[in-house]
């Protein structure tokens, strides 16, 4: 189909009305932004703002009721009739393996119903489980409500980061990934004081109102979320690449509005990605991870998820049972825990500064090694020498670093289009660690930090494997990769949009 000629010749005037006509415009092809270009425009603004508040609430939300979940895992294990060293594991276990499944079902739901779908189906499922775990008592009913509630803090995490890294402008979004860092800091802490009043020494009181504490970052969270006008759409990047025209103009045109910037005029101001019909199947996804270079990438990912995961989570069950055997503080172990979330926000602030200035392979590198020198340090905190405290605090700076690059990189790396299925795809490798964590830590403390060492120094060669993606554009969708491999093109950063536009014009 071609535009009519006038005397054998086409005219300008005659191309707009036989485009226009069809729904289409030739200038939007040639003058039209996109939507990651009015992102970088807007800048940083009240609409990232209040997406920050709805992911990184998310993120408190799982951290304070998986951490009041650790902290009375003896109770419960106790109430429950499993006292062995493995039952009081099999609480955090049940926890644990929810949240490997929540990591597949996130994949799925995240790209064929949009990033909002699953993020408020966690929340909501947070808050139901959490309450019916207040009142049931029976052993199997509490089993499967730990596994229940384990799916639902594991739909909404990869999500909360894609949603971020989509809204976020590109100079920008290390920096904002960076502060998510706060919110683990922030659930602890939530977690902490509720145990401080409850059950400061972890070990006898009633649990299930600690549980309901934990709930009340979700019920907050749940509500701002349907007050927030953000809330309203999807994120441009994602119905860009779905196609839906109205939806973007009107997310794009709120962001500017939120962010007190100029509305577009017309839908002819945007430029859509030129995307195929329909949802991309968890299969193309598959097909696109085993192509070169994706698939060096992707096994890259999904081992450094995994050792990310063991460290972090398993650290979450060793603190406070390490707590307990130094004693020259003479603080309740519920009172150590709140030491070491606030702990962590100085750490914020080094992973913000960090992810802003360095590049992402040299922030990881720099941050896992220094988790190894601190975990080397940790080996002596049962026998209460200091330099366990020194391990501690130097943990707590450099981790959420190293936790918040690999969650970012992600969303960087993968296609928009298949995003919600790679990302889980690594994401349930970590997941898979944390099912192993607890009972690496309750069989032996010292082979534990011993592993997690070995894992610290291993990121930090591998990251040199990873594309560098920092300032980099979000890629489109998994065409762009098959184009870039038509072109038999090596492109050093996988995950920017602008190389990939570039290889795409050579075609």
């Amino acid at each position: 189909m071609s535009p009519p000629r006038v005397n054998g010749h086409r005219t300008f005037t005659r191309d707009i009305e036989f485009w226009t006509a069809r729904g289409l415009s030739p200038i939007q092809q040639d003058d039209g932004k996109s939507v990651s270009q009015f992102i970088n425009e807007f800048g940083l603004g009240l609409y990232q703002v209040q997406w920050f508040i709805l992911c990184s609430g998310f993120i408190i939300s799982e951290a304070a009721l998986l951490s009041v979940v650790s902290g009375v895992a003896a109770d419960v294990s106790a109430e429950l009739g499993t006292s062995s060293t493995l039952g009081k594991s099999g609480v955090m276990t049940c926890a644990f393996t929810g949240l490997m499944c929540g990591a597949i079902l996130a994949g799925s739901m995240a790209d064929s119903l949009g990033r909002r779908a699953p993020l408020f189906l966690g929340y909501a499922g947070l808050i139901c489980t959490a309450a019916m775990l207040a009142i049931h008592h029976s052993a199997l009913v509490l089993y499967a409500l730990l596994f229940i509630l384990g799916c639902c803090a594991g739909t909404g995490v990869p999500v909360a980061f894609i949603i971020l890294s989509e809204v976020s402008p590109k100079a920008f979004r290390g920096m904002c990934t960076g502060a998510m860092a706060v919110s683990w800091c922030l659930g602890e802490l939530w977690a902490g004081v509720g145990l401080w009043y409850i059950m400061p020494q972890l070990e006898q009181g009633p649990w299930r109102m600690a549980i309901v504490w934990a709930t009340a970052p979700s019920v907050v969270m749940m509500l701002f979320g349907s007050l927030s006008r953000v809330a309203r759409f999807d994120t441009a990047q994602w119905l860009s690449v779905k196609g839906r025209r109205d939806d973007v103009f009107m997310a794009v045109n709120l962001m500017a509005e939120m962010n007190g910037k100029e509305l577009l005029s017309s839908r002819q101001s945007l430029r859509m990605e030129d995307t195929p019909k329909g949802d991309a199947g968890f299969m193309e996804a598959v097909n696109t991870l085993q192509e070169t270079p994706m698939r060096l990438h992707t096994l890259v990912l999904a081992v450094l998820f995994f050792g990310k995961d063991f460290t972090g989570y398993g650290m979450g069950v060793f603190w406070p049972l390490a707590w307990e055997h130094v004693h020259e503080m003479n603080f309740s172990p519920a009172t150590e825990l709140c030491a070491t979330a606030l702990l962590g926000i100085p750490g914020v602030c080094i992973a913000m500064l960090l992810m802003h200035l360095l590049p992402r392979r040299v922030a990881l590198a720099t941050a896992a090694g220094a988790c190894a020198a601190a975990v080397a340090c940790l080996l002596r905190l049962e026998s209460g020498s200091p330099l366990g405290l020194v391990g501690v605090a130097l943990f707590k700076l450099f981790f959420p670093t190293w936790q918040m690059v690999m969650m970012l990189l992600p969303s960087e790396i993968f296609p928009t289009r298949i995003k919600g299925v790679a990302y889980s795809c690594v994401a349930v490798c970590g997941r898979s660690a944390t099912v192993i964590a607890p009972a690496s830590v309750s069989e032996s403390r010292q082979e534990f930090l011993s592993v997690c060492c070995a894992i610290a120094l291993l990121t930090t060669f591998l990251a040199r494997s990873l594309p560098e993606t920092k300032d980099a554009g979000l890629a489109g969708h998994s065409d762009d990769h098959t184009a870039a491999k038509r072109n038999e093109k090596k492109i050093a950063s996988y995950g920017a949009a602008h190389m990939l536009k570039q290889v795409q014009v050579v075609s």
